[in-house]
């Protein structure tokens, strides 16, 4: 399966917008391709979009932070950490298995855990 990524995205926008023109002369002003393009456009937009969810995991803290973690279509709760009985770093899914079992988890995007709420008096 491909994943929808922003520079996917933005490639195929770049292609549809740039490449067919050039071919085409005027194609680019009919409805159909404006239309495409604005479709293509929202996608990019929403691929972007400010959700709370951060897909480039190199911004992600490696400082043992937990986060949520959107891994195998699941959120679930990340760490960077070591793996169980093995030199290797990387990200581990807290909810799987007990702490003597954690295995690396390869997650597509995070996000910081929300505030916890405060204790009323």
């Amino acid at each position: 399966m491909t994943h929808l990524t922003k520079e996917r995205l933005e490639a195929a926008l770049e292609v549809l917008t740039k490449g067919y023109h050039d071919a085409l002369w005027n194609w680019a002003d009919t409805p159909a391709f404006v239309t495409a393009r604005e479709a293509l456009q929202s996608l990019v937009d929403a691929k972007t979009a400010p959700t709370g969810w951060n897909f480039n995991m190199d911004e992600a803290p490696r400082d043992g932070t937990d986060l949520i973690g959107y891994v195998d279509e699941t959120r679930t709760i990340i760490t960077w950490g070591k793996v169980s009985h093995v030199p290797i770093y990387g990200w581990i899914d807290l909810t799987a298995d007990g702490p003597e079992d954690r295995d690396l988890c390869y997650p597509e995007a995070w996000q910081h855990l929300p505030t916890p709420p405060e204790k009323s008096e």
